[in-house]
């Protein structure tokens, strides 16, 4: 059994002992009960290897990194189209997509993400935070909620259709 499927094995007990002792004492916490969830959700989604659901469903190329750090180089061969960091840093560069068409989704749970992309692109990003900060380029910050930030350098689609979504992590790009 691999290390991934250990740690999901861990956060499905750790969450059902935490739910129902929550449950059966009756001394209701909602945050106690979200956070209990929370965990089974993560655990289940890690033990059956599909990764956290992007809009519109489960992504099938997906890069997750759990408790660690990686270094990602987005090219138009087989781009991950998903990239889910829990409680670790990931750094994603863009720097070799060239063509457009692209939709990505970043999550970052207790987190640190870093977006290299260059000037250039064209780019749609929509970051959702929660209890986390997401740092758009235009100086926007969302903290709470959502924040757009939208560049399309004259085009009328994007090259790179962004989704982000952050959870008491945080989330900035960096113009290469």
């Amino acid at each position: 059994m691999n290390s991934q499927r250990v740690f999901a094995l861990l956060l499905l007990i750790v969450g059902g002992i935490l739910l129902a002792n929550n449950l059966l004492d009756l001394n209701i916490s909602l945050f106690k009960i979200f956070l209990s969830l929370g965990l089974l959700f993560l655990g289940a989604m890690l033990i059956t290897g599909r990764g956290l659901p992007g809009p519109g469903g489960p992504m099938q190329n997906t890069q997750n990194v759990v408790f660690g750090s990686a270094h990602n180089r987005v090219s138009d061969n087989a781009a991950p189209e998903s990239f889910t960091t829990l409680f670790g840093e990931q750094t994603i560069n863009l720097e070799r997509l060239s063509s457009g068409g692209k939709s990505l989704y970043i999550s970052s749970t207790f987190s640190e993400v870093k977006l290299l992309m260059p000037r250039d692109m064209p780019v749609r990003i929509t970051a959702n935070a929660l209890f986390g900060e997401a740092k758009l380029p235009n100086g926007d910050k969302a903290t709470f909620g959502e924040k757009e930030f939208s560049d399309l350098k004259g085009l009328n689609e994007p090259a790179v259709d962004i989704r982000v979504q952050v959870i008491f992590g945080s989330f900035k790009i960096k113009w290469i």
